[in-house]
């Protein structure tokens, strides 16, 4: 009984770009985790500082439409 918001993706090429044309094509897609709290420093934890820039979350949620889940599945 429990649907997610979102499933987590890494986005090895140009995470940006890939978010811009789904937001055009009508697909609710969120970077999450784009900016690091000020306590984390990007050289101390480059793990986190890769990830900050690379995942996307790909709705999943129970609103999204057959065709944005077919439009979201083409384009990744």
């Amino acid at each position: 009984g429990i649907c997610p918001l979102g499933f987590p993706i890494l986005v090895l090429s140009d995470r940006d770009r890939l978010l811009r044309a789904l937001w055009r094509m009508g697909s609710p897609v969120r970077a999450i985790w784009d900016r690091l709290p000020p306590c984390i420093s990007q050289t101390d934890y480059q793990g986190a500082d890769f990830l900050k820039r690379h995942i996307l979350m790909l709705p999943v949620h129970q609103s999204l439409s057959a065709v944005q889940a077919r439009e979201v599945a083409r384009q990744c």
